[in-house]
Parts: C-alpha cells; structure tokens; sequence
C-alpha cells in the first residue's frame, strides 16, 4: 500500500483505476438496437476507415458489382481462419467485379487489432475496418460471428452465413464467385442450399453488458453425445458431451470485453462455431461508458424457449414459501447451493428476501440495490460508516465486489481466498509476494490481521491500531524484552527511507517491514548496516 493519509483511499484508488480505464471507450455512441437487415433486404451503406487509415464507402459500390461483406473478431478462429478463404476469394476477382470488405467488431483494444492484422498483411487483401461504434454489424443485424453476407450486384442482400461451418463457407464463396462472373440463375441454383444448422447459442444476448462476474451460456445441438467447447478470449476453455440438445456452460468473465466461442469439434480438425461478445461492467465507479444493453435473461421473451422444460415461475401451490419458491430457483441455479458457505437466505428463507419477484420486465430483481440491500439483515454494519475511513467497496456501498450475495467456498462469503481477494484492487502489494522474507500474516494472506477490511479511526491504511500498538497484537511484551534495540528515541543514523513517528522516533516498522523485504528478521536492505556501519 502506499502511505496516503487521505479517507476512504480505497474508493479513490478504485475511481482512478476506473476512470483511467473508462478513457479508453469514451468514443462509443452506438444507437439502439434493431433488427437489423434481412436476406431480401436492400443493403444500407456505410461509410469507416481501414486499419491504414484509408477510408471505406461502400456507396459508390451499391447496385454496380458484388460486394462480400465478413464480420469477425481477432479472438475468434473461425473467424480468423476464413480470412485467407476470402483473401483468395479477391485474388481471384477484381475488385470492380467483386469487392471483399472486413468488419472488425474488437472495438476494446483497437492498437491489438493493428497488431494482428500487421501478421497477415502479406494475406489481407481488402479493408478491414473496426466498427468502433457497431453501428455496421446492428445495420446488418449481425447476432453471432464470424458471419458473411453476399451483396448483389442489385444491391440487395442475398445471403447472410451466421456462424461457422466448413462446408458452408465454401458454397458460400462458390456463390459469390459465380456472382460476380455473371453466371445464370441456373448455375446458381441448389449452391446455397438451406443447410441444417448443427448449432445455436441461445444465451447470452450478444453485444449486451453485465455486472456480473460469470453467467450461463445456454445453446442447442441437433443430436445427444454432441462433443461441445467454450473457448472464453480464446483462452480458458471448458468441454462438455451433451445429453440433450439443450446444453449449458457456466462460464466466468472478464472485466472488460469478453469473447465467447462455442465450437463442435470433428475428428478430422475442422469444427463448427458460433461467438458473441459480452461486455463487464464494474459494479463501482462510472463503469466503461460501454454502450451495450444490460443483459438480462429473466425476461418473458426469453424464459418462453425454457418454459416448456424448466419451471422458471414458482408453482401457486408453493403458496410463497419461501423454501418451496427456492427449490424452484435451484432448480437452475443449483451450483449456489454447493458452495462450502451459502448465504443465509437462501438454505433458510429463500430468495425472497433479496428478489423481487413480481418485478417487470425484468423479474426476479433486486428488491434494493447497494449495501442497502445487505443493511436489511446486516443493520450492524451500518454503524461501520461512522468511523472516520471508509474502505472503498463499503464507502461506495458494493459490498458484492468482495462478498458474494450467494456462496463460495471462503469464510464470510468471500469471491476469494482474503490474500488473494486484496491483491486484486492492491497490485502494487503483489509485488511484495516475490520477496525472500514474508510477515507471517502477509505470507497467509491474513491482511485483516493489521487491516480492517471495512472501516478504520485510523488514518493510514485502515490499520487495527498505531504504532507499536498494532505489533503488540500478535508479539507481546514478554517476547519484546529480549528485543535490545530501542524503539521510541531518536535514530543517530538513518537510511533512505526509514519510516518514523511524526516525533521522528523509531518504531518496530522503522527496521523491519510489516510485509516482506529480502533481509532476514523482515529487516531493510544491508540489514542493520542501513543504518549502523561496523
């Protein structure tokens, strides 16, 4: 930690953190959503600019030649994969006949899509341009990637490809070679043959924004024993075998932009994929100013595609009890009943208590929001605002940035083991983990040992107490006796660094650090010889 003396020093560190990232996406102003063009349709036009700056009108284009249209991401594979079909698809026609355009929906992080791309720039063919805005792929209502769409020489929409299939993408670019060469509707005809798509992601909504730090991606399979992966950033991945069409993963997100891709493998390397993107907002702070819809599955539209085999309204026989109404709950949100701690309500009361569940459109919200809601059970811990320095997640009243509201498998229903939970906001402590000598709590991960997690009286650092005072908690007295260096006098000698009282006294943390150095005894650099030269 630094050595601010300021209140609530956590809630301003968190501000900063956030508005620096919040910088970042001050660009985007997307409209609302619609829904979007159609095969059939007239294209729109649009106007960008490349990744070299060049700019992009699609205008003069319209209604004079063909025009392909491929939206994807650089964390996407298939998306990445079908660049180079589509490089080819432009070698072989030119550019009046037929004309390739990227769309490019990674719109957090643009400098490492100019990266990627530098890779292939001896393959890339077209423009590429990054709908910063997303106001392309909304126009030409783009729900997964990667998807491709075929613009005639008419200028109507002729064929939109949604998602990834090997075979498909070789008809599809069989079309629209055929297209541009003029050739007869009889040639043309039974290339795009309807084809059966193998799989669906039914949720999450793509380009939508959540608070919530994991969710359920719900998708189905034609067939049971379907091999299934979720690739999450194109990292982390999770593979399941599906036991009914239905299938689900529940997967963890990221604090930013997340990119999901769900794949079906094939014994000879090829797979099929459909991907979204879903945006993590923080729950403290102005969040990133990202300009998707909040995400939310509990609305009628939705729970209509799970209705028919799960029971997403507690039956009138449960008569509001609350137990029978969070059997219901269970059903689907089991995993928050088999944690090693589970919040209260939920293995006493229900979920009552916390939702609302005749709220509309969205049901099952929360009857309050902030620490507010917890102050409904936990009165106690509103008194904690009357001490002079707030942490803070409590100052800004998100008690869930570091409490689950359901369980986990720490105490107090911590998101992480306490060490690991602090050095998600204090990175600069994390440094300190490398070090030779650790402080026992600190080395534990027991940072409450010294820090009140929630309130202090004491200005620096929310400590437990000051001075020597906060040592005497786990060292007494008898064991100091043998200590022969005195403590409360002033030094002689010092060293860079040393801390002090405002008298200009020593104190136990004047030689050793209250976290880890690389000395022995949790002593500074050189030892006593920081100070004393023997």
């Amino acid at each position: 930690m630094s050595e601010s003396t300021s209140k609530s020093s956590g809630s301003v560190r968190i501000a900063v953190i956030l508005s620096v990232l919040a910088l970042l996406l001050l660009a985007f102003v997307v409209p609302s959503f619609g829904a979007g063009l159609e095969e059939g349709d007239d294209a729109t036009a649009f106007t960008g600019v490349d990744l070299f700056g060049k700019p992009v009108d699609i205008a003069p284009l319209l209604g004079k030649q063909v025009i392909v249209l491929k939206f994807g991401s650089i964390y996407c594979s298939s998306c990445v994969k079908s660049i180079t079909n589509l490089a080819d698809l432009q070698k072989r026609q030119p550019e009046n006949k037929l004309k390739v355009i990227g769309i490019n929906l990674d719109i957090y992080g643009v400098f490492r899509v100019k990266r990627f791309y530098r890779g292939y720039r001896d393959v890339v063919n077209f423009p590429v341009v990054i709908d910063e805005a997303l106001n392309i792929s909304r126009t030409y209502g783009v729900a997964t990637l990667p998807s491709i769409i075929i613009i005639n020489k008419e200028g109507k929409i002729l064929r939109k490809m949604i998602g990834y299939q090997e075979s498909e993408l070789g008809s599809i670019i069989e079309y629209a070679q055929k297209l541009a060469l003029d050739k007869s509707s009889s040639e043309l005809a039974g290339i795009l043959s309807t084809q059966e798509r193998p799989l669906s992601i039914l949720f999450p909504t793509n380009f939508t924004k959540t608070q919530q730090d994991s969710f359920y991606v719900v998708g189905e399979v034609k067939k049971t024993g379907t091999r299934v992966q979720l690739t999450l950033n194109g990292g982390s991945r999770q593979e399941l075998v599906t036991k009914r069409p239905i299938f689900y993963f529940r997967t963890p997100v990221s604090l930013g932009s997340n990119f999901i891709e769900v794949s079906l493998p094939r014994d000879d390397g090829s797979k099929i994929s459909q991907a979204l993107v879903v945006f993590r907002d923080p729950k403290v702070g102005q969040g990133f100013k990202v300009p998707f819809p909040m995400y939310h599955f509990h609305l009628e539209e939705n729970e209509k595609n799970c209705s028919e085999c799960h029971e997403v309204t507690p039956a009138e026989s449960s008569g509001g009890n609350f137990m029978m109404i969070t059997q219901t709950c269970l059903e689907c949100h089991q995993e928050l009943s088999q944690k090693n701690y589970v919040h209260g309500p939920i293995t006493v009361g229900g979920c009552a208590p916390c939702h609302d569940f005749a709220s509309q459109p969205e049901r099952y919200d929360l009857v309050s929001t902030g620490s507010e809601l917890c102050y409904g059970c936990h009165e106690e811990k509103r008194s904690e605002f009357a001490q002079d320095y707030i942490h803070g997640p409590l100052a800004a009243g998100v008690c869930t940035i570091c409490h689950s509201p359901h369980g986990t498998n720490e105490k107090y229903l911590l998101r992480l083991p306490q060490g690991q939970m602090c050095l998600l906001c204090h990175q600069n402590v994390r440094e300190l983990t490398y070090l030779a000598s650790q402080h026992k709590p600190f080395e534990e991960g027991l940072c409450s040992g010294c820090h009140d997690p929630h309130s202090s009286m004491n200005p620096k650092f929310f400590l437990r107490d000051s001075g020597n005072d906060l040592c005497f908690i786990c060292h007494d007295e008898l064991e100091m006796e043998e200590h022969r260096h005195p403590v409360g006098t002033v030094p002689t000698n010092t060293f860079p660094g040393i801390k002090l009282t405002e008298e200009g006294e020593t104190t136990c943390s004047s030689c050793h650090s209250p976290h880890a150095t690389d000395s022995e005894y949790l002593l500074p650099e050189k030892g006593c010889e920081a100070c004393h030269s023997y």
